[in-house]
């Protein structure tokens, strides 16, 4: 057998498996990062919706005691404007208050959305690296098999011109 030859298959081969090395852990190296940069993301939007439900619960504190302290003012001017009032108030603050309700329920659905498919894109990563590392695997046992079939005709030659 031409020792060129196996050093150039045996190169060859060295050369794919760090290669494939490289390519894996740059891979690798990738999706960490997109998965960090993505939780990072998750958090922030996480916390800029709890500020955001702490402000307008405060705001809703805020409006309410306004409402209470001229619902005490105008109990003491009339019953009858001070019921008046209270109902219209009331109802103002219950339409606020769904409001509040439907963006926390809101935000809370798009949280979950984004986890769900942070889930399926991570997934989705993990199954193309196994495709991607199978198929590399693969070419590389086909190569294996060829060097070693070359190697075996080699010797076959050898035997044979002696």
């Amino acid at each position: 057998m031409d020792p060129a030859l196996i050093e150039l298959v045996e190169r060859v081969v060295s050369d794919n498996r760090r290669l494939f090395d490289e390519k894996t852990a740059e891979i690798i190296g990738h999706v960490d990062q997109t998965a960090a940069e993505t939780r990072r993301h998750v958090d922030q939007t996480a916390a800029e919706t709890r500020r955001h439900v702490e402000e307008t619960a405060a705001e809703t504190r805020r409006q309410v005691e306004e409402t209470a302290a001229e619902t005490r003012r105008q109990v003491e001017e009339t019953a009858a404007e001070t019921r008046r009032h209270f109902e219209v108030s009331t109802e103002s603050l219950r339409s606020e208050i769904r409001l509040v309700a439907e963006g926390v329920s809101a935000n809370t659905e798009r949280i979950d959305v984004l986890r769900a498919e942070m889930k399926a894109d991570s997934a989705e990563t993990r199954s193309l690296l196994r495709l991607s590392y199978s198929q590399l695997d693969r070419r590389l046992t086909d190569l294996e098999s060829v060097v070693a079939e070359l190697q075996h005709r080699m010797a076959r030659l050898e035997s044979t011109a002696h």
